[in-house]
């Protein structure tokens, strides 16, 4: 949440006011920032999270439960088993899609190819990334860092 909200007005400047949302696979932690009330046994953990729980119920942020086999952040944070990685890189679209042959799938990358080599962006999120590098650049020569 503070590295969002550290990059919230950058973001907002780019694409103008977009949601912000914490996914979590733990449901005490969903609690704790979604219910006022608990035990005296949570007091410490509430106390932590008053700023997160005021922004969660005031709709700035949206907390999701997410089931644990699904969660993405566990792709850079855990060892994993290669049956757990391909279902996570298929869900982060990468690699092959569940019924696409390997032609289809060459087929994508050389029309992805030639929309770069043209100057096209490939898609939205390419676009929105050369976007975000001209503000990056603007940013660094605007505070003195020339690169």
């Amino acid at each position: 949440m503070v590295a969002g909200e550290s990059t919230a007005v950058i973001i907002n400047e780019l694409y103008g006011n977009v949601v912000k949302s914490i996914k979590t696979e733990s449901l005490s932690g969903v609690a704790i920032l979604c219910h006022v009330g608990g035990s005296s046994r949570d007091r410490h953990l509430r106390l932590r999270a008053a700023f997160a729980r005021q922004s969660v119920i005031a709709g700035d942020w949206m907390i999701q439960y997410v089931l644990g086999e699904v969660m993405l952040a566990d792709i850079g944070t855990k060892a994993l088993t290669a049956a757990r990685l391909e279902l996570l890189k298929r869900l982060m679209g990468m690699g092959k899609l569940n019924g696409e042959s390997e032609e289809e799938e060459k087929k994508g990358k050389d029309e992805v190819e030639e929309k770069r080599r043209t100057g096209q962006p490939a898609d939205k999120q390419e676009s929105r990334l050369k976007q975000a590098a001209q503000v990056i650049k603007l940013l660094r020569i605007h505070f003195g860092h020339q690169g």
